[in-house]
């Protein structure tokens, strides 16, 4: 015969769940006093949807209230799950959606300087006594011990809080607020307050529909980007189907290739309307030919033109192209 056993639990990173209102689900085992942590993990209602890490409440033997167990997965499968009381209290913790940051220790200095000790104390002729005024105070800070738990909140734990099936003591308003950054909560508004297996699956949902959009805008984008890249194509060999004439008589009219005197002398033939560019006429010296050869470099540089028209890309490539290979020529020549 089976018996079902309540387990009483709450998220402790969740938005809406906390100790005072916990989440419940029972089990159907055959043995009530033996309740491994497979079968439990097996009925959990959000068995699959995550990692968790369980603590479980355990009575303290031979002594009043109790402490928390941590069972590890899978490690603990085949481990009774302790009770506390007739029932099972857990806290579990999202282990996908942790923070580790958040998690390493704040190491805070103890004791105080000398120069703290000397300021806090009337002045004294003598080094001794400052010195053993400073170790008493140091002494006194590292050698308190802190107080229990039970007594620091006040009252100690209880299994008769019926308000509080955790127990769990209320924060202070004056605490100092944990550093770490607030949970956001991204579901919405008609979400709130539903149980915490709802909440999960809407989540989940929500994390697959990002993903389908995400998925959908890349393959959009890549079609757009592929469809740009083919209308500009089909521009460019328009463009060069209507200049490549003219712009060959211009280089190489022929077959025989210009110099590059002849080309920086006839270059505002053919570039485009608005070229900041002024006809030269007299380029004798190798220093006139290598301060045109550079304004002209300035025009027709594809850095400069990369965003103009496929027509304008056309005629500023050839022309880059053509210069830069008579220069060459002209510098080893006339520069050396």
């Amino acid at each position: 015969m089976s018996v079902r056993v309540p387990v009483f639990y709450f998220f402790q990173t969740d938005v809406g769940d906390d100790h005072k209102h916990p989440n419940v689900f029972e089990i159907a085992v055959s043995n009530e006093k033996e309740v491994t942590l497979g079968t439990l993990l097996a009925q959990f209602p959000l068995n699959g949807t995550g990692n968790f890490h369980w603590r479980f409440r355990k009575s303290r033997p031979g002594k009043s209230g109790y402490v928390w167990q941590d069972m590890v997965v899978p490690r603990d499968e085949h481990e009774t799950v302790p009770r506390y009381g007739s029932n099972i209290f857990a806290k579990v913790l999202r282990l996908d959606s942790l923070r580790y940051s958040n998690l390493k220790p704040k190491h805070k200095r103890v004791g105080i300087t000398r120069r703290e000790a000397a300021l806090s104390m009337p002045k004294s002729n003598g080094k001794a006594s400052n010195f053993s005024s400073l170790k008493s105070a140091n002494k006194g800070r590292r050698g308190k011990a802190p107080e229990p738990s039970s007594r620091r909140n006040g009252k100690a734990n209880s299994d008769g809080d019926a308000v509080d099936l955790f127990n769990v003591p209320a924060k202070s308003s004056s605490a100092t607020p944990h550093p770490s950054r607030p949970i956001k909560d991204d579901l919405p508004a008609q979400y709130k307050g539903a149980s915490a297996e709802v909440r999960a699956n809407a989540r989940i949902e929500m994390r697959k529909q990002k993903e389908e959009e995400a998925q959908r805008a890349k393959v959009l984008e890549k079609a757009q980007r592929e469809a740009s890249e083919v209308a500009m194509q089909a521009s460019r060999a328009q463009v060069a189907k209507r200049l490549g004439t003219s712009l060959q008589k211009w280089s190489c009219p022929d077959g025989t290739e210009k110099n590059i005197r002849a080309l920086l002398g006839t270059l505002h033939t053919v570039l485009w309307d608005g070229a900041n560019w002024k006809p030269v006429s007299v380029l004798v010296r190798p220093n006139d030919v290598k301060k045109a050869y550079r304004k002209a470099m300035l025009v027709v540089h594809p850095d400069k033109i990369k965003t103009a028209s496929p027509e304008i890309q056309y005629i500023g490539q050839h022309v880059f192209e053509s210069l830069n290979k008579q220069y060459k020529l002209f510098a080893d020549r006339e520069m050396k």
